[in-house]
């Protein structure tokens, strides 16, 4: 399974297969540390060795990041054959 995409806006949070239009990658290279951290206001930051970008979320899109990781954790395991 591709590990699917997630756009927050405005609008939500959605479940994308392929990155959203309009998007470029930050460059991040394969190996390197992604920083991610949640605050207390529910703003997002994403730290890569070259970007930074931050968004607020709302308590919906904070359910909706929750609900994708729970998944993409679940099936690693699951391939990894970990029970």
């Amino acid at each position: 399974m591709q590990t699917p995409f997630l756009q927050i806006d405005d609008a939500g949070t959605s479940i994308l297969h392929q990155p959203p239009a309009g998007t470029e990658r930050p460059d991040i290279q394969p190996g390197s540390p992604l920083r991610v951290a949640v605050y207390h206001d529910l703003t997002i930051e994403l730290r890569g060795p070259n970007s930074v970008t931050k968004t607020q979320l709302t308590p919906d899109a904070v359910c909706g990041l929750i609900g994708l990781l729970n998944f993409v954790l679940r099936d690693h395991l699951h391939d990894k054959k970990v029970h």
